[in-house]
């Protein structure tokens, strides 16, 4: 299992949240603001995912808000 992960988190880049929070920003401090409230929401449905016993949690169940950075986690079943 732990060689499966690794050879998904190679395949995956690193700055992958990071690039598209930059590409759609228009300046520095709006791609910052995004980049707080990533974090935040991130940390929040983290947490509360943890709490509630969430697992099957992946880049293919994250929803980001490019509007805002936020992130909503989809696929609950």
């Amino acid at each position: 299992m732990l060689k499966l992960y690794r050879q998904m988190a190679e395949s995956a880049p690193r700055t992958v949240f990071h690039d598209a929070l930059w590409s759609s920003s228009n300046s520095s401090l709006q791609w910052w603001t995004r980049h707080v409230t990533f974090s935040r929401s991130l940390a929040v449905s983290s947490i509360i995912g943890y709490v509630i016993g969430l697992g099957d949690r992946h880049l293919d169940n994250i929803l980001l808000d490019l509007r805002d950075g936020s992130i909503l986690h989809i696929d609950w079943n």
